[in-house]
């Protein structure tokens, strides 16, 4: 009996000890895995950080990509914008000297209009003043134009010495023979001749006046 009792208690020595290092493993194991629990929670969130760091960095990037896309546009815009303009001033210059060019050229034309009337109120005053010349040497001579015509003359070798008046004829000449001599010579009438120095005389006076009426109209 006593033998029994005896084995019997260093069986339940043995069985407590085995006890033992099974609550030990087992409070190591809790504390491993406890460990290892926040450990895992640590490294989560620290994911979480990097996570949202990631967004923030890549909602960053995101604007910088869209603030350039806007910059490179912006500047498209002001190098047409630039280049519309360097066009324009271009334009605005050519249409200056163009502009220009009209002014001088209305400039010349406004003053040629000016000079020509007065050049032809000297052609006109030099002409009518050498026509009045030449009616009254015609008229001196005894010449009367007429419409381009010359309907009366003098002839230099007939009746060369007879009286002018019929009071200064001698009293043996017959009175037919008292006429002047462009009247013996073309066989008209005094009042033909007369008539016809008149129409002269008017036609002078006529482009005397003309001519002092253009050279009026040249000094106004």
């Amino acid at each position: 009996l006593e033998l029994e009792l005896g084995s019997a208690e260093s069986g339940t020595g043995s069985d407590r000890k085995s006890v033992d290092a099974l609550t030990r493993e087992a409070e190591a194991a809790l504390a491993r895995a406890s460990r290892a629990e926040k450990e895992a929670a640590e490294e989560v969130a620290r994911l979480r950080l990097e996570a949202e760091s990631l967004a923030e960095r890549m909602k960053a990037a995101n604007v910088d990509a869209a603030s350039r896309a806007r910059h490179d546009k912006l500047a498209g815009l002001v190098l047409e914008l630039d280049a519309t303009e360097k066009e324009v001033a271009r334009k605005a210059e050519r249409n200056a000297r163009t502009m220009a060019l009209l002014d001088e050229s209305v400039a010349a034309l406004a003053l040629r209009l000016e000079e020509k009337p007065a050049q032809l109120f000297e052609v006109a005053e030099e002409s009518l003043a050498r026509d009045a010349a030449r009616l009254r040497r015609e008229e001196s001579v005894g010449v009367a134009r007429i419409m381009g015509m010359k309907p009366l003359a003098l002839s230099d070798g007939s009746n060369r010495h007879r009286p002018w008046f019929p009071d200064a004829a001698p009293a043996s000449k017959p009175p037919s023979s008292a006429t002047r001599p462009a009247e013996a010579g073309a066989g008209e009438s005094g009042p033909a001749r007369s008539s016809a120095a008149s129409a002269v005389a008017q036609y002078a006076r006529e482009a005397r006046e003309a001519a002092e009426e253009a050279r009026a109209r040249k000094a106004e």
